[in-house]
């Protein structure tokens, strides 16, 4: 495996579900719970770096929020779980030691929460010094 790549703002970059993402869907008169794999693009995520850049897109951040999960909106129920619906992905958690604005920064396979009801609440800051790399 090689070394996991940052996340960024683009929708080349997102997470996507390990297991089926079961949301209540409405067949005849009733619903009925349905297995559907979902994923949530970052090209239009929230609560991104403002002063960061990632190969000049905007960082995303433990803080940050991918604002709509695709690929089960049949479910209009919401969730079986979590009662989310073309909603809210977010890391739970990110780089231990590498911070982007005070906020952990997420990398390729850090673990997520896929289509969760709302943005969630914001992640504290970590990092207590300010930084500045200069850009070679």
């Amino acid at each position: 495996m090689g070394v996991p790549h940052s996340a960024r703002k683009d929708g080349t970059n997102y997470v996507y579900c390990k297991a089926p993402d079961v949301c209540k869907t409405p067949m005849g008169s009733s619903m009925v719970p349905v297995p559907y794999m979902s994923v949530a693009f970052f090209g239009t995520s929230a609560r991104t770096s403002r002063t960061v850049r990632n190969n000049g897109k905007q960082d995303f951040q433990l803080n940050s929020r991918a604002t709509v999960t695709t690929g089960h909106e049949p479910g209009t129920g919401k969730g079986v779980n979590v009662a989310g619906h073309v909603s809210h992905s977010h890391v739970k958690a990110g780089h231990k030691t590498v911070y982007s604005e005070g906020y952990s920064v997420i990398r390729d396979g850090d673990p997520a929460l896929i289509n969760r009801p709302g943005s969630g609440g914001t992640e504290p800051r970590r990092s207590r010094f300010k930084t500045t790399i200069k850009h070679i």
